[in-house]
C-alpha cells in the first residue's frame, strides 16, 4: 500500500469552493449597503437645501430669492461631495451653480411629483447620481436638481470585488498546507503501524502498536476554524462609511438609529481635563451634542436646529449640521455654523491652554459669552437651555464627590428615569 500526497488534494477546491461562495454573498450584500449609501448621501444633502428653499418662498417669491440661493448653495459645495446645484421651472434652467459647462446635456424632468434619484453614471471621471425633487410653494412645476459625487462609493465596490480574488488566494494557500499536514499525520501513522505489523510477522512480539488518540483529527479542525477565522476577517471586515452602516426598512428605523447616534454618551481627556456628555432620554427632535479633542484641544457643544417637516427631515438635519461641526472643529466659525443650519440653540465649549472653559452661548441669535476657571478641579455642570433638572444634578453630583465624571454620566440617565429629553455636560480637571 502507498498513500501518495496528491490523494489529500481534494481539500483544497473544498476550501476555494467555501471561500468563493461566502466572499461572493458578502459582494452582494456590500453592494447592496454601498447602494443604500449613496442614496442616504443624496437625500441628506438635498432635504435640507430643498426645506431651506421652500421656507424662503414663504415670505419671497422664486425670483427674488435666486440670488441668495446661490451663495448658500456654495457653502454647502465646499463642505460636501456635491458637485452641481440647478433649479429649473417646466424644462427651464433658472439657476445653476456651474456656469461654465454647457447646461444642455442635464437631465431636466417635468410634472415631478415626487423625489427620484437615478442611478450611478460617468461624468468628467466622476461617478455621479442626480436627485430631483420638487419644490412646494411655486406656481409652475419647479425642481431642485442635485448631482452628487459617489467616486469613493464606487471604489468600494471594485475594492469588495477584488477581495474574492484575495479570499480565494488565502484558500487555496492554506488548503495546500492543511492537504499536506494531514498526509503527513496519516502516513506516518499507518507507516508506523505497517511496519510494527511486519516485526509480529518476523516473530517480534515484545514490540507494541501504539496508534494513540485522534488528536490528528483535532489538530484537523483546529486548522480549519483558523481558516475561518481569517475567511471571516477578510470578507465580512466592517466597512465605514457613511455609510457605516444600517439597512433601514422604515422611518422609524432611521429616527431610532439617528437618535442613537445623536445621543450616544461622549467623553474625551486632554491634559488632565475630561468632559462627559450624556442624555436622559432622547431630548427633543432637532438637539445633538458632540465633544472634540483635535490638535491638544479639547471641545464640546449642545446645539437644536429647528424641527422641519417630519421627524426624518429633523434628524437628518441635525446629522448633517454634526457631521459639519466635526470637519470644520479646527477653523469653526460659531456664528457662520448658526446662520448655515439656522440654529436656535447653540452653546460652544473649548478649554485653552491655561485651562480655561470659554463658552459662546447662542440663543436665536443673541451671543453671551462666559469663562470658568478649571483650576479649582471642582466638577463644573452645563446643562441645555432651560433646563428643569439642573439643580438635582448638581445636588447628585455634590452627595457623590467620590466618583469621577464618566462614573456620574453614566448613572444619571438610569437614576433620573422620570425626566426625559435632558442633556448635560460634565467637565473636570483632574488632580492626577
Amino acid at each position: 500500500m502507498k498513500i501518495k500526497y496528491n490523494n489529500f488534494l481534494i481539500i483544497v477546491p473544498i476550501f476555494i469552493l467555501i471561500a468563493s461562495v461566502m466572499s461572493y454573498l458578502n459582494y452582494i450584500n456590500e453592494v447592496k449597503e454601498i447602494k443604500w449609501g449613496m442614496q442616504t448621501k443624496a437625500k441628506s444633502i438635498e432635504i435640507p437645501s430643498r426645506i431651506f428653499i421652500e421656507e424662503m418662498l414663504k415670505k419671497q417669491k422664486l425670483s427674488e430669492i435666486l440670488e441668495n440661493i446661490k451663495p448658500k448653495f456654495q457653502n454647502i459645495l465646499n463642505y460636501n461631495q456635491a458637485k452641481r446645484f440647478y433649479i429649473s421651472q417646466d424644462g427651464h434652467i433658472l439657476l445653476d451653480t456651474d456656469s461654465k459647462t454647457n447646461a444642455n446635456n442635464l437631465s431636466l424632468p417635468k410634472n415631478l411629483k415626487t423625489t427620484t434619484l437615478s442611478e450611478a453614471y460617468l461624468k468628467n471621471e466622476l461617478h455621479i447620481i442626480s436627485i430631483h425633487s420638487p419644490i412646494k410653494n411655486t406656481k409652475q412645476n419647479t425642481i431642485l436638481s442635485i448631482e452628487v459625487d459617489n467616486t469613493d462609493f464606487i471604489e468600494r465596490i471594485d475594492e469588495a470585488f477584488k477581495e474574492i480574488f484575495y479570499v480565494m488566494i488565502i484558500a487555496t494557500i492554506l488548503g495546500l498546507i492543511t492537504s499536506y499536514i494531514l498526509s503527513k499525520i496519516v502516513t506516518n501513522k499507518i507507516y508506523a503501524l505497517n511496519n510494527n505489523a511486519k516485526a509480529i510477522a518476523s516473530g517480534n512480539y515484545s514490540r507494541n502498536s501504539y496508534i494513540g488518540s485522534i488528536h490528528e483529527f483535532t489538530d484537523l479542525g483546529d486548522t480549519l476554524n483558523i481558516v475561518k477565522s481569517i475567511m471571516k476577517e477578510i470578507v465580512f471586515k466592517t466597512k465605514n462609511t457613511i455609510v457605516e452602516e444600517e439597512k433601514f426598512r422604515s422611518d422609524d428605523d432611521l429616527v431610532n438609529t439617528y437618535n442613537d447616534v445623536l445621543f450616544d454618551s461622549k467623553k474625551d481627556t486632554v491634559n488632565n481635563i475630561n468632559i462627559a456628555i450624556n442624555s436622559i432620554g432622547y431630548p427633543e427632535a432637532g438637539y445633538f451634542f458632540d465633544s472634540f479633542s483635535s490638535s491638544g484641544k479639547l471641545s464640546a457643544y449642545i446645539a437644536k436646529i429647528e424641527e422641519q417637516s417630519s421627524s426624518v427631515d429633523t434628524l437628518l438635519k441635525a446629522n448633517a449640521a454634526q457631521k459639519y461641526i466635526s470637519s470644520k472643529i479646527n477653523d469653526l466659525d460659531v456664528q457662520k455654523l448658526q446662520k448655515i443650519f439656522n440654529l436656535s440653540y447653540l452653546e460652544f465649549l473649548s478649554v485653552d491652554e491655561n485651562n480655561l472653559l470659554h463658552s459662546q452661548k447662542i440663543v436665536n441669535e443673541n451671543i453671551k459669552d462666559s469663562t470658568i476657571d478649571l483650576n479649582d478641579n471642582l466638577i463644573h455642570l452645563i446643562c441645555k437651555d432651560s433646563s428643569l433638572v439642573e439643580k438635582e444634578l448638581n445636588i447628585y453630583i455634590q452627595n457623590y464627590p467620590e466618583l469621577n465624571i464618566e462614573d456620574i454620566a453614566k448613572d444619571i440617565p438610569s437614576i433620573f428615569t422620570d425626566v426625559v429629553g435632558e442633556i448635560f455636560i460634565m467637565i473636570q480637571k483632574s488632580t492626577t
